[in-house]
This record gives structure tokens, sequence and C-alpha cells, in this order.
């Protein structure tokens, strides 16, 4: 009987295939990514326009000096018949685009017809689409010569949103202030000025009673306002060391709430 030839693999050893040639193997590239070969995604930025410059002037005088700045907060509860185009999806995957995602659940129980149409009729209004929302607040001196603007920022793609600002007065340590505050957003429509109430207190909820707009300040009792901007942030926002800064809702004293289904504040 003729005997077969062993075949000898790797090492010599039987019945294991011989090793490729190195003409064979391929070496699998390795590349360190970089972070300029990622690709950063571009966002189209709302157009919000140069903060405002106040002149500062003060009857015959001028300067920062001759004013200080008051905490107040703008509410903004969502309105206009806009559809912002970030949908939910159903199940089968299908993009409903008959409403925004922002809009789908139970409704607050404050907050209804929040798709309804704005009270201004004679002023066409445009929503940004991105939700971006502009509001300008104003102070106007009724025993002074000065006005203050500012323009606040809010998103009406939500039922609610807040934003903390603080507007220039007189400074009330010579003699009482006195000025008229309103707000008004890009329709035209003035939202309702609301003024704390001290000493009216239940279960830790500031309590506000409605105001047309035309307030006093004082250095008695309570001071609400600081003699520069940052000094007005520094009463409103308090953090600890390694703890998250938090807002004293107890400091801010005048709350515009845009409502869009009550009357005109003056009416």
């Amino acid at each position: 009987m003729k005997r077969q030839p062993v075949q000898h693999g790797r090492n010599g050893i039987p019945g294991r295939p011989r090793p490729t040639t190195d003409h064979n193997t391929q070496q699998l590239p390795t590349r360190t990514p970089s972070v300029n070969g990622l690709k950063i995604p571009t966002f189209q930025k709302p157009c919000g326009g140069n903060p405002i410059q106040n002149s500062f002037r003060m009857d015959c005088k001028e300067g920062t000096d001759l004013w200080v700045f008051v905490p107040i907060k703008v509410v903004n509860l969502r309105h206009g018949d806009i559809i912002y185009s970030s949908h939910p999806v159903s199940l089968e995957g299908h993009k409903l685009n008959n409403t925004d995602v922002f809009s789908v659940g139970q409704q607050l129980s404050f907050a209804s017809n929040l798709q309804s149409k704005a009270r201004s009729k004679h002023k066409p209004c445009s929503y940004d689409e991105s939700g971006l929302f502009k509001v300008k607040i104003s102070s106007y001196g009724l025993n002074y010569y000065g006005i203050y603007e500012d323009t606040v920022f809010l998103d009406n793609r939500r039922t609610v949103s807040t934003e903390i600002s603080y507007l220039g007065v007189r400074n009330p340590e010579q003699r009482t202030t006195r000025v008229f505050v309103t707000a008004v957003d890009e329709c035209g429509i003035a939202c309702q000025p609301m003024i704390i109430r001290r000493g009216n207190r239940k279960r830790h909820i500031i309590r506000y009673r409605k105001n047309c707009g035309a307030i006093e300040i004082t250095t008695k009792g309570n001071q609400y306002h600081s003699n520069t901007y940052r000094g007005a942030e520094s009463l409103v926002w308090k953090a600890d060391t390694f703890s998250v800064p938090q807002p004293d809702e107890n400091q801010i004293p005048i709350v515009f709430v845009c409502d869009y289904r009550s009357k005109n504040p003056w009416s």
C-alpha cells in the first residue's frame, strides 16, 4: 500500500494549512480622527438686532449715575395661529404636519386658546419661525424728563416663557421717583403690569396686583433697585459655592404678563 505524503501546516504541524505569504496580507488603515474633520452643523441664527443705546438723559443732565436699575420679569403665554416646524411623529413613522410637538398634551390649567390670534387688528404681525419673540420694555418719567428702553427675548414655542431683565429709572435718592412702565411686544400689544404685594403670601406663593403702569419708587422700606445693572442682577440671583444660581422672586417687584386674552391694560 502506497503511503500518502503528510501535509505540514504552520510550524510544520500536520493537518494545518501553511501560513499565507506576506504579499497576500492587507493591513487595515489606522487613522486618528481629527476635530478638523468633524462636520459641525450650521444654524440659521434669528435676527435679534443690536442692544438699544439709551441716552441716559435726565432733565437737563446726562449720565448713567443719574439712574438706577429695577428688576422686572416678563411672562409670555404662547399666542398666534403659527405651527412651528418641529412636528410629532406617529408610531407608523408619519409626521403630523397639522400641529407641532410643543402643542401636544394636556393644556395647562391657566392657559387656554393658546393658538388664538393676537388682539392686534391694525398692525400685521409675522412670527419668527425659530420661536424668538421680542418685547420692548420702557420707562417714562412722570416727575422727571427721561426715557429708558430695552428689549426682552422670549420663546413663543412654549406654553409659558419667562425672562428677567432690569429697567432703568431715575435715582430716587434725592426725591421720590414716579415713573410709567410699559411692555409692548412686536405685534404692538401691551402686556399687563403687575406689582408685588407685600405681607400677603400663602404657601410661599408671591402675590401680585394689577397696575396701570404708574409706580412710585422711594428709598423707604424694601429697596428693589441698584445703582448699576450688575448690582440689580445681584439682588435677584443668589448662589452659594458650587451651587446653581437661582433667582429670588421676592426681589422682582414688577411683572409684565403678556396674556393676549385680556383686555388692554389701559382700556
